[in-house]
């Protein structure tokens, strides 16, 4: 008899343990999170080893703690060149902010293609050079877009005409940055000076609600056609967290 219970016992634990949600996505995570923290010199990350990933100071975890969808480093010391891959295993990641660091060096065309769901990238105030990456322009889900105040050079790509659902966007900063912004963002929907008005005088950019370039978005460029731009009033949208905008100036 008791060998019967024992027997049924096993079967019902097996078969609840079949319905647990598995770690294997946070165990990978938290392995990319140190590996970070190794490769940028970020000493002054607090995090305790022995400690949930999801308690870790700027890491925010999915409701069911299985993966990590939140990463806000800003001024936190980190330095040097980030390594190719580095971000590769944070797949559900849709906020990720390296702002007012000392991180340096170009960045590698294929290190932010594997975070198909980022929607806010803030790496201003750091010390990048080269030309903005090509990985950038994959992320079609990106919103908020923050390059400001770091050294890269080159045209203003026409592939951000992929990143149909940014609404703000900062670029000042990088004096050697030149191009024809109305070719560069007509996919965008963006408006302001240098673009088109966003008071909907002017349908070159598109039909439809218009989205203003945000504190002056691609100021500071070596192109005269670029110029000096206005201030424009940030459109926001409120089921969005944690913004961080400014222009890199917060």
């Amino acid at each position: 008899m008791s060998s019967k219970i024992l027997f049924l016992f096993t079967i019902s634990v097996s078969i609840f343990t079949l319905f647990l949600p598995t770690n294997s996505d946070i165990v990978s995570d938290r392995a990319t999170l140190l590996s970070i923290r190794s490769a940028l010199c970020g000493r002054s990350l607090l995090w305790n080893i022995t400690s949930p990933t999801c308690s870790w100071p700027g890491v925010i975890c999915s409701p069911d703690k299985s993966s990590v969808l939140e990463f806000h480093l800003p001024g936190m010391g980190l330095l040097g060149q980030i390594p190719p891959g580095l971000f590769s295993n944070l797949t559900k990641l849709n906020f990720l902010s390296l702002r007012y660091n000392a991180l340096s060096g170009v960045i590698l065309t294929d290190l932010f293609t594997s975070l198909h769901d980022l929607r806010n990238l803030y790496l201003q105030n750091n010390l990048f050079s080269g030309p903005i990456p090509d990985s950038i322009f994959s992320l079609t889900n990106l919103v908020r877009l923050n390059l400001a105040h770091n050294n890269f050079s080159g045209s203003i790509p026409e592939s951000f005409n992929n990143l149909t659902s940014l609404g703000t966007l900062y670029l000042q900063g990088n004096g050697n940055l030149a191009g024809q912004p109305k070719d560069a963002f007509l996919g965008t929907s963006l408006c302001g000076k240098p673009l088109d008005s966003c008071d909907g005088s002017s349908s070159s950019i598109g039909e439809g609600k218009k989205k203003k370039l945000s504190g002056g978005a691609i100021a500071e460029t070596r192109s005269a056609d670029v110029g000096a731009i206005s201030k424009q009033v940030e459109v926001e949208k409120p089921e969005e967290r944690g913004v961080e905008s400014n222009g890199g100036k917060d």
